[in-house]
């Protein structure tokens, strides 16, 4: 008898344990989910694809970008809000890389006489986009690593 009893009480533990944690595993999901369909706003517009249509594109992905930000604005926060946050953060950063650096390019790659000034131009911007790209997902991957350990949950790649 103290067998059964002793593992019905283990899943019990377990599964109010599990249960704590299904609140934080959803809110993480969530906000990965929209920190995914940012970085592939953001990695269309890096695959130059569309390059020579990106006037007519452009408020595409700003709608994108405001969608998204909508839904992490819509989101309920928790109290500890930073996962969230960083969400924003990085959706902010990826508008300003279209909306400023990208346009940019475009611009001078589009201006009657591209000049070596120009290209050189062009080549510092397109180093500085990347890098921002990098920075902004290291420092969400790095806010979710904190979330994850402060909730007890596990991520997957």
């Amino acid at each position: 008898m103290k067998y059964p009893l002793s593992l019905f009480l283990m899943t019990l533990v377990i599964a109010g344990c599990t249960d704590k944690k299904e609140p934080f595993i959803r809110y993480n999901d969530v906000i990965v989910e929209q920190v995914y369909l940012a970085d592939s706003t953001l990695r269309d517009v890096f695959s130059f694809r569309d390059f020579e249509t990106f006037p007519d594109r452009h408020p595409g992905y700003d709608a994108s970008f405001e969608g998204i930000r909508k839904s992490l604005h819509d989101l309920e926060a928790m109290e500890e809000d930073s996962l969230r946050q960083a969400a924003m953060d990085l959706v902010n950063a990826y508008e300003g890389i279209v909306d400023d650096d990208y346009a940019t390019i475009y611009q001078l790659m589009h201006d009657s006489i591209y000049t070596q000034s120009d290209s050189i131009q062009v080549d510092s911007l397109s180093a500085e986009m990347y890098a921002k790209w990098q920075i902004y997902s290291e420092k969400f991957a790095s806010t979710q690593k904190h979330f994850a350990r402060k909730n007890g949950i596990s991520l997957d790649k």
